[in-house]
């Protein structure tokens, strides 16, 4: 009887033992996702397949898309290439659900190129 009972003790010590927390649901989960900020915030720059791009430079087209659902926004842009702001400013105004517009391909003469968003804001149409 006593080896069962300290059998019994070292199963009992030996089983991992877990701390009962309550699992991470959907409802009981913190909302980390942002809104965004500002004009700026509903523009994204997506990279969409080119022949032009694949075939000369090999990588891919940016273009600009306005996520935002009823407002246009105007935007403007300085474009780097190799890390350094190149002298053009790319300055327009993109429709909600329109295609988007074509920026350029991300290579050039195997450098990367770059795009950034130095100012935005809500236009009426």
């Amino acid at each position: 009887m006593k080896i069962t009972t300290t059998l019994i003790s070292l199963c009992l010590l030996a089983t991992p033992v877990t701390p009962l927390i309550a699992a991470e649901t959907p409802d009981n989960k913190q909302q980390t996702k942002k809104q965004p900020e500002g004009p700026a915030g509903y523009l994204e720059m997506v990279k969409e397949f080119s022949g032009k791009c694949m075939g000369l430079r090999r990588g891919d087209m940016r273009m600009m898309m306005n996520n935002h659902p009823d407002k246009a926004i105007q935007y403007r842009l300085v474009r780097k290439l190799a890390g350094k702001r190149q002298a053009s400013i790319i300055q327009d105004t993109i429709k909600p659900g329109s295609e988007g517009h074509k920026l350029g391909c991300e290579l050039l003469d195997d450098r990367e190129q770059t795009w950034e968003i130095v100012r935005a804001q809500y236009v009426e149409e």
